[in-house]
């Protein structure tokens, strides 16, 4: 029962709207359908080795038994910027229980060099982990709508993707749903 309510939050989410990469910034409407069990099935694999800014790798793999909420964003992006404290009330307040992994998507060409998002993530206080996809990891995914959240539960399945920003409630809610 749990599961069913989970997707149909993340149904529901999958309705807000993000920034895209598309050259006039439009949101791709084939971006804001449900996210079917094919494409969960897509993504089961998902998983990556990333640096943070020190070089440090990290891999989903590393969080086996937590909640992880896989995050792509970019500075240029206004959507991406306003849930980012969310996700820092969010991970202060389950951090046994959860990990989010922020993913900075530096192939993208409005986005800023790594020293001046770093810049940008300790002016705001950020503390979860940042890390740089600068080999195409989103493109690979097929990512172009921004921020894209991808939810992992404890046992390391990919329940699916939100592309658009999320809410504090929203990221609560489905914590709290997946800890039951």
């Amino acid at each position: 029962m749990k599961k069913y309510k989970l997707i149909a939050l993340l149904i529901i989410l999958t309705f807000l709207i993000g920034c895209s990469t598309n050259e006039n910034d439009e949101y791709e409407a084939d971006q804001e359908e449900n996210t079917t069990e094919d494409e969960r099935e897509t993504y089961k694999g998902l998983d990556f080795l990333l640096p943070d800014y020190e070089g440090n790798e990290y891999s989903l793999e590393d969080y086996e038994g937590k909640i992880v909420f896989v995050n792509f964003w970019g500075t240029w992006c206004p959507p991406c910027l306003s849930e980012m404290p969310h996700f820092q009330t969010i991970y202060e307040k389950y951090e046994d229980e959860i990990e989010i992994l922020a993913i900075n998507v530096q192939t993208i060409p409005d986005e800023k060099s790594k020293d001046e998002v770093m810049e940008y993530v300790n002016e705001n206080e950020f503390t979860y982990p940042i890390l740089f996809d600068e080999e195409g990891y989103a493109d690979s995914l097929g990512i172009n709508a921004f921020p894209t959240t991808f939810i992992i539960n404890q046992e390391g399945e990919n329940l699916g993707y939100v592309p658009g920003a999320m809410t504090e409630y929203q990221m609560d809610q489905t914590i709290r749903d997946l800890l039951k």
